[in-house]
């Protein structure tokens, strides 16, 4: 797992919860643009694709930045999709994409493929109940490497995300790098479309500066996030 944020805490940080279609409105967060919702059956299944960015980086300094889909519980059980990259000194750097399964920080099951500006990435993760199996799979649509794991190990969620994460921890609020459109792309639980649950959409603020806004999703589950600061 390449990601640094915790998935079983998001609901919590966030300090959001679920809202029907027909009302959604945008809350504010320091650290994520996206989409969340509370499960009303267990997910088994999780698939869907990540665009890379561009990052255009400052001179100076180390900032952070991830996309991440992912279902998760307050017990620390989470399973899904991502990729970070980071910005030093004027440089950019891409370490990957990965698709994993965790319990409590451990990770049972995960598989990699590299990553560039440009490329899309495709992962799955298959939770077969009938053999108590889990099956992850991650392809790089664009360069065509793939990874694959499995684990005989179940987990239940109660929370389902999706979005960009300000990884910078090293203090909340901190100016994200610009970067191209990020598309979530045909995002599915269960096999439905991440827009048929009942969900809470998430712009990402530096106090009063809008920096990343989340568009509308798609009833195919799809929508992307835009760098603004303005």
């Amino acid at each position: 797992m390449i990601a640094i944020i915790g998935m079983c805490c998001l609901v919590g940080a966030l300090g959001v919860g679920p809202a029907s279609a027909s009302s959604l409105s945008t809350v504010h967060s320091t650290s994520f643009a996206g989409y969340q919702a509370s499960l009303v059956t267990p997910v088994t299944t999780i698939s869907g694709t990540l665009t890379v960015p561009a990052l255009t980086c400052p001179a100076t300094g180390q900032v952070n930045l991830s996309a991440q889909v992912s279902a998760f519980s307050p017990s620390g059980q989470d399973a899904g999709f991502d990729w970070y990259a980071y910005c030093s000194n004027g440089v950019a750097y891409y370490n990957g994409a990965s698709v994993y399964t965790n319990n409590g920080g451990s990770t049972l099951v995960g598989a990699n493929v590299g990553i560039a500006p440009g490329q899309t990435i495709k992962a799955a993760i298959n939770q077969n109940t009938v053999t108590g199996k889990t099956t992850v799979t991650i392809k790089n649509l664009t360069t065509l490497a793939n990874a694959s794991g499995s684990t005989p190990n179940l987990l239940s969620f109660v929370g389902v995300s999706a979005g960009l994460f300000d990884q910078n921890t090293s203090g909340v609020g901190m100016t994200i790098p610009s970067f191209s459109k990020v598309t979530f792309g045909k995002l599915l639980f269960n096999g439905a479309p991440f827009s048929t649950l009942s969900s809470t959409r998430s712009d990402l603020y530096n106090g009063s500066t809008l920096q990343v806004a989340t568009t509308p999703i798609s009833s195919t589950g799809t929508f992307s996030t835009v760098f603004k600061h303005v």
